[in-house]
């Protein structure tokens, strides 16, 4: 493990099987956010505007659209959009691996990054296409930046610079801005009046205000958005919010998964919160979901790195204290990794899995309400219209992609029309349905219906 190439090679090989895990979610097209940063990315690259249907966007963030559009170009819209965020995912490995390396050991980082490959929730959001992982990137540059900055006060520049970058695709790492401060002061009070360090934070602030800038511009206000529309509306309080984030992030399957939880809780005890640093980096990046009243595992994978490193610690740190049991305790964590890793995975991130799961083993609800359920769901109904639907016929528009369905079949907005939907409309004939929750239809919609 000591060879000058081990390390290189090791994530090299991450990269790859993390790609081999990717691949079969190209079999279903991006929808949602994705869809959207993709017409932002557009809008950027051909017309130098930020808008979508003719009207200024001021909900997403402009990073994120602006580095994947070129794989849209490249690639198409679903292999592209996917690709970046496949492409994040790889160097969140890389830089996960020298954080962690540098604030734990060598052997503390091979062994989170390898799980973390394997991380349900991770591979999920290379399949989504989505922000969250070029988010979680520059937010662990930002992090990893400071630290060299300990013995070379410039770094704190690109400290700065990659924070603007993690704010302006995604707004997770807002409370580094009081946190690095904060830290400095406690820490290395020799820095607290460094020049560099300053320009640093105003690099990055500088960076972020522009957002705020072009808003207030356009709007009137620079705080106007869609999210403070959808937090107004689903909040039921600070204090409600909080506690029903904690219970729903507190869950294993919605974070690490048991073993890891519980051995990242054992370590984080053991050393008194020590190295403060990742502690407070770590409460910094989920600061802001512990109110949000959305939630959603992915907003939370900056914080589940490190604390995968406080875990993956915490296993060692019991082998050490283990004994004549070491052995045995070894067998049973690897063991227990490979279980709930394995199932976490199979229910969580694939959804032929998740269906195989539920007709022959059960134990768990037939519908968890996982995107992956209602991605397989939707891909039995195109498999059923591109295997009975006559030459020529209408599909609804809902996914506009060309190649999802039957190269003869047209995709419009006219009558009759097949459609792949989860409740019937009225009046709608039924052509097919899922064996598998969510239960998913295949109904034609004759005019006027």
């Amino acid at each position: 493990m000591r060879h000058r190439y081990f390390a290189p090679a090791f994530l090299l090989v991450c990269c790859a099987v993390l790609f081999v895990l990717w691949l079969p979610g190209l079999k279903y097209p991006v929808v949602s956010d994705t869809l959207l940063y993709s017409w932002l990315g557009e809008s950027i690259w051909t017309t130098g505007t930020y808008m979508i249907d003719g009207v200024p966007h001021v909900k997403f963030l402009p990073v994120y659209p602006f580095l994947s559009y070129p794989l849209v170009v490249v690639f198409g819209l679903t292999p592209g959009m996917k690709l970046a965020s496949l492409l994040s995912g790889m160097l969140v490995l890389v830089t996960a691996y020298a954080l962690l390396k540098k604030m734990f050991s060598r052997e503390v980082a091979l062994v989170s990054v390898t799980l973390l490959v394997f991380h349900h929730g991770f591979i999920a959001m290379t399949m989504l296409g989505a922000s969250d992982l070029l988010c979680t990137l520059f937010l662990l540059l930002s992090l990893l930046c400071y630290l060299y900055a300990e013995s070379n006060q410039r770094w704190y520049l690109l400290c700065g610079a990659f924070l603007g970058l993690s704010l302006l695709t995604r707004y997770n790492a807002i409370a580094l801005f009081a946190f690095y401060p904060a830290y400095t002061l406690f820490a290395r009070r020799k820095h607290f009046f460094s020049p560099f360090f300053w320009g640093g934070m105003f690099i990055g602030g500088g960076l972020f205000s522009l957002w705020f800038l072009r808003k207030a511009m356009l709007t009137g206000s620079p705080f106007s958005n869609d999210y403070t529309v959808e937090f107004s509306e689903r909040s039921v309080g600070l204090i409600q919010n909080a506690w029903t984030n904690f219970v729903y992030y507190i869950d294993p399957f919605k974070n690490i998964l048991p073993i890891l939880l519980l051995s990242s809780l054992y370590e984080i005890i053991r050393r008194r919160g020590r190295p403060y640093f990742l502690t407070g980096a770590m409460a910094s990046a989920w600061a802001i979901f512990l109110v949000w009243p959305v939630r959603n595992l992915r907003y939370a994978m900056p914080g589940y790195i490190i604390l995968t490193g406080f875990g993956v610690a915490g296993l060692f740190s019991l082998l050490k204290r283990a004994g004549k049991f070491k052995i045995p305790l070894v067998v049973a964590i690897i063991t227990g990794l490979l279980v709930t890793h394995g199932l976490a995975m199979c229910l969580y991130t694939y959804g032929e899995c998740n269906a195989w799961f539920d007709r022959h083993i059960g134990l768990v609800p037939k519908n968890m309400g996982l995107t992956s359920e209602g991605f397989y769901g939707w891909h039995q109904g195109r498999e059923y219209i591109n295997a009975h639907a006559e030459s020529g016929a209408i599909v609804g528009n809902e996914y506009p992609e060309p190649g999802i369905f039957r190269s003869d079949l047209r995709i419009s907005d006219e009558c009759p029309s097949y459609k792949i939907l989860q409740r019937i409309p009225e009046g709608a004939e039924v052509l097919f349905q899922t064996e598998d929750s969510p239960v998913t239809y295949v109904v034609k919609l004759e005019c006027g219906e």
